[in-house]
């Protein structure tokens, strides 16, 4: 497995560019809703897209759960990319309060919309994409397996070195450093608070 192939796949994400998603011969291809452009959905009506959300979110917004792990709802003809990143985005629910009804899919959906949110996660963005299942796999578009991101976590974990350490004394707790930790396929930093010596 490699992190490498999944820090490029959600820099894609985070560029507005498509993500191939293979598990098997099942392919998924993927965009995240935060920075899906107009054009860009204009082009992807043909292949029926769905937008695919939380359950968390889909409770939020009353929509039903027919399906484990993620929701996905039809995109209308009518939908625009703005009023996608509308549905998803919490902070936009005073500023349009009146979203709905939503009728979720309720056949089984592929694995890959599951992992494409999970990839959106990663990338840190809204968990939420634009997805739909292909044919074929077109050339020059990032490609990775299924696997690839639900190991990432557990993966990454393995390559994470301290970056940096530094003494931050807490008003109860003198003796205490904050430690900075990044894997060896960069991503996000984690940190560490530790008060006085506990054992490794």
């Amino acid at each position: 497995m490699s992190v490498g192939s999944v820090e490029h796949a959600a820099a894609a994400m985070r560029a507005g560019k498509p993500v191939l998603i293979a598990n098997g011969r099942e392919i998924v291809m993927a965009y995240a809703v935060e920075t899906l452009a107009e054009k860009t959905l204009a082009g992807l009506r043909k292949s029926k897209p769905s937008l695919v959300l939380t359950h968390a979110r889909a409770r939020t917004l009353k929509i039903r759960l027919y399906t484990p792990d993620v929701v996905a709802l039809p995109i209308g003809a009518k939908d625009t990319a703005d009023a996608l990143r509308a549905i998803t985005d919490p902070t936009a629910d005073l500023s349009a309060p009146l979203k709905g009804p939503f009728e979720a899919q309720r056949t089984k959906l592929p694995d890959g919309f599951s992992a494409a949110v999970n990839l959106a996660k990663l990338a840190g963005l809204l968990p939420a994409v634009v997805a739909s299942r292909i044919a074929a796999a077109p050339k020059n578009v990032a490609k990775i397996k299924l696997t690839d991101i639900l190991s990432y976590e557990d993966e990454a974990a393995k390559t994470l070195a301290i970056v940096t350490r530094a003494r931050v004394p807490l008003e109860d707790a003198e003796k205490t450093e904050l430690v900075a930790f990044r894997s060896a396929g960069g991503g996000p930093e984690h940190y560490a608070i530790v008060i006085n010596s506990p054992s490794p």
